[in-house]
C-alpha cells in the first residue's frame, strides 16, 4: 500500500546580503550611542546598511534590473549614472582618506607648471637628509666649527656620537672671567653647523625649509631652568641660517654681487658666514625646530642657483649671557643633542588640483565636499519625499476640510520666497545655539515638500476615479489599504522623480547659504559651497607667481570646486529627464 508522500516543510533561507545590512545598521547605533564617532561617519553606515538590506529583497532587486534595463535607452540618464557613482565613490572614500600635510598657500597645479611654467617649475623635494645612520655621509655633507665674539668665555667640544646617532655640543661657561654688564650683552658664541645642499636646477628655491630635532642634558650645577626657564635661565640660545656657496668663502658671494650690481654692497649680507637668509629665532624646549627661509628674488640669489653650484646652508647657533643674572653663572655643562637635519626645498606647485588659502589640498576638501553636500542632499530629499507623498495621498484621498486646509498651507509656503527666509532663519537659528547643519537640514526639508504634495494630489485625484479603486472599495478594503496597495505604486514615478530633484535643490541650496557665508562652517562639514565661499574670500590675484615678482591668478581655486558641484547638478538633471521620460510613454 503506497502511502502519500509527505511535503516536507522548507525551511526559508535568508539572503547574506540582509545580515550584512543589518550588522552595518545595528553597529552605527552601538557606535552612535558608546563613541564620538563625526555624525556623517555614522550616516554613511547607516544608508549602506538600509541599502543592502532592501537590496537583499528579491522583488526589489527585480526592480533595480528592470530600471537598469530601461536607463539605457536613455544615453544621457547613462552620463548621469556614471557621475553620480563617481561622486558616490568619493564619498565612500572620503572617511578613509587621510589629510594630506599642509603646502604653501595658494599653491598651483602641478600638472600646470610642468605644462605651461617650465621654466620655473621645480618639484618639492627633501634635498637633504642627515640622521647620521651613516656617519660617513652625515660627515660628507655637515661640518661644524665654532668663533667667539668679544670675550672668549665659553668652551665647547662637539663631536658625533655614533651608537645614538646624533651630533653632540656640550657648553660650558668659564664663571672665573668677570664680565660686566655691557660686555655680557656683546658676548657669544658661535658653533656653525654646515650643511651643504645640492641644487640643480635653473632657478632659485622660493622657499627652503629647514629642520631639526635637538634636546638638552646637564652636568655640574646645570639644571632645566638655567636654559628654558624665560623667567630664571641664565644663558639663551638663538639661531640663525646663513647661505652660501658650498665651497667657496663668504667673500665670493660679496665679490659676486658687487660685479652684477655696479659695486653695490650686497643687502643682508655678514662677512663671516654669508647671506643672512633668515632672522634670528631663539630656540624654546620644544625638541624641534621648523626655519622657512623665503627669498626675496634679487639678482644675488638668481646668479647662485643657476644649475652650476651647491648651495651651503650654514646653522648659526649662538650661544648668550642673561646679563640680569650674572652672578648666578655656573659650573659644569649644557649638552645639547643634535638630530635629524632636514633640508626641504617647497615650490608654488602641489598636487592635482593646488592648494587653498591655508595651503590643505583642493583635491582632499573636494573629497571631503562630495561627502557633505551628497549627505545633505540625500538626507533632505528622503525626509522631503516622505513627508509630501504622505501628504499627498492622504490629501488627494480623503479629501474635505483636511485637503482644503493643507492646500490652503502649501498655498502659503510656496508664496514665500526661499532664499531670503532661509537667511533670516538661520541668522536666527544661530542666535538661539542650534547646529548649523541641522538647521540647514530642517529648514530644506520644510520648504522641499510643498510642491511635490500638490502634484502628487492631483495624481490621486485622477486615480481615485478610476474602476480598479472602486472595484477595491466595492470588495470592502479600506481606505489606509487602497492608499498603500493601490494608489502609492502609481505615483512612484513621480516619487522617485521628485526625489531627484529634491537632491538637486537641496544641494543648490546648500551651497547658496555657504556661498554667501550663512551655510556650513567646515571641519567635519566641509562642503563645495563652503569651499567656493573661502575661495571668494580672497584676493583673486594674491597667489605668488613662478615669475620673480609677479603674481597669478588663482583660478583654480574657484574652477575645480565649482566644476564638481556643476557635473553633480548636471548628473541630476539628466537621470531627472531620463526617468520623466522612461515613466511617460508619450515622451518616448
Amino acid at each position: 500500500m503506497s502511502g502519500v508522500p509527505t511535503r516536507e516543510i522548507a525551511k526559508k533561507r535568508v539572503n547574506p546580503l540582509f545580515w550584512i545590512g543589518t550588522i552595518l545598521i545595528e553597529a552605527a547605533i552601538v557606535i552612535s550611542i558608546g563613541f564620538r564617532i563625526p555624525a556623517i561617519k555614522l550616516a554613511i553606515f547607516y544608508i549602506l546598511g538600509v541599502i543592502i538590506v532592501l537590496y537583499s529583497n528579491a522583488k526589489i532587486r527585480k526592480g533595480f534590473r528592470r530600471f537598469f534595463r530601461e536607463m539605457k535607452y536613455y544615453r544621457m540618464g547613462l552620463v548621469g549614472l556614471l557621475i553620480i557613482f563617481f561622486m558616490a565613490a568619493l564619498a565612500l572614500i572620503a572617511p578613509f582618506y587621510q589629510k594630506p600635510p599642509r603646502h604653501i598657500m595658494l599653491s598651483a597645479p602641478s600638472w600646470y607648471g610642468q605644462i605651461f611654467e617650465r621654466d620655473y617649475y621645480y618639484p618639492d623635494q627633501m634635498i637633504q637628509y642627515i640622521d647620521f645612520s651613516n656617519i660617513t655621509y652625515a660627515q660628507n655633507w655637515l661640518s661644524v666649527s665654532s668663533s667667539w665674539k668679544l670675550v672668549r668665555s665659553f668652551v665647547s667640544s662637539y663631536y658625533i656620537d655614533e651608537d645614538k646617532r646624533e651630533l653632540v655640543v656640550p657648553v660650558s661657561d668659564v664663571p672665573t672671567i668677570q664680565l660686566s654688564y655691557t660686555e655680557a650683552l656683546q658676548t657669544e658664541y658661535y658653533v656653525m653647523i654646515n650643511v651643504t645642499a645640492p641644487w640643480r636646477y635653473h632657478v632659485a628655491p622660493r622657499i627652503i625649509e629647514f629642520s631639526f630635532e635637538y634636546y638638552t642634558t646637564y652636568s655640574g650645577g646645570y639644571s632645566y631652568s638655567d636654559f628654558w626657564d624665560l623667567q630664571r635661565n641664565i644663558y639663551k640660545l638663538d639661531c640663525l641660517v646663513y647661505l652660501k656657496v658650498a665651497g667657496k668663502p663668504p667673500e665670493f658671494v660679496r665679490q659676486a654681487y658687487k660685479n652684477i650690481s655696479g659695486g653695490a654692497e650686497p643687502p643682508f649680507y655678514d662677512r663671516r658666514f654669508g647671506i643672512i637668509a633668515s632672522s634670528s629665532i631663539t630656540l624654546s624646549a620644544s625638541r624641534k625646530t621648523k626655519i622657512r627661509i623665503r627669498f626675496p628674488e634679487t639678482r644675488l640669489e638668481r646668479w647662485i642657483f643657476t644649475g652650476k653650484y651647491d648651495m651651503e646652508l650654514v646653522i648659526a647657533l649662538i650661544f648668550r649671557y642673561n646679563p640680569l643674572r650674572l652672578s648666578l653663572r655656573k659650573t659644569g655643562a649644557i649638552i645639547i643633542h643634535f638630530s635629524s637635519f632636514r633640508v626641504f626645498i617647497w615650490s608654488y606647485y602641489h598636487g592635482v588640483f593646488g592648494t587653498d588659502q591655508f595651503g590643505d589640498d583642493i583635491w582632499y576638501r573636494i573629497v571631503k565636499g562630495a561627502q557633505v553636500s551628497l549627505f545633505i542632499g540625500f538626507v533632505v530629499a528622503i525626509m522631503s519625499v516622505l513627508v509630501g507623498t504622505l501628504l499627498g495621498i492622504m490629501s488627494g484621498y480623503i479629501g474635505g476640510k483636511f485637503d482644503e486646509i493643507l492646500m490652503r498651507f502649501v498655498d502659503f509656503l510656496l508664496s514665500i520666497p526661499g532664499l531670503p527666509l532661509l537667511i533670516v532663519l538661520v541668522v536666527i537659528f544661530d542666535q538661539m545655539g542650534v547646529s548649523r547643519v541641522w538647521t540647514i537640514i530642517t529648514l530644506l526639508t520644510i520648504f522641499g515638500w510643498p510642491g511635490m504634495t500638490r502634484v502628487i494630489r492631483a495624481q490621486v485625484l485622477s486615480l481615485k476615479a478610476r474602476p480598479f479603486i472602486e472595484s477595491a472599495k466595492a470588495a470592502g478594503a479600506k481606505p489606509g489599504y487602497i492608499m498603500i496597495r493601490h494608489i502609492l505604486p502609481n505615483v512612484l514615478p513621480l516619487v522617485f522623480y521628485y526625489m531627484v530633484m529634491g537632491i538637486f535643490s537641496a544641494i543648490l541650496s546648500e551651497a547658496s547659504l555657504s556661498f554667501l557665508g550663512l551655510g556650513l562652517t567646515g571641519g567635519e562639514w566641509d562642503s563645495w559651497g563652503l569651499l567656493l565661499h573661502d575661495a571668494s574670500q580672497i584676493t583673486i590675484f594674491r597667489a605668488p607667481g613662478a615669475v620673480p615678482g609677479q603674481y597669478r591668478l588663482v583660478w583654480w581655486f574657484v574652477v575645480f570646486p565649482g566644476l564638481f558641484l556643476a557635473l553633480l547638478l548636471l548628473a541630476l538633471t539628466y537621470i531627472s529627464q531620463a526617468l520623466y521620460n522612461m515613466f511617460a510613454p508619450r515622451r518616448r
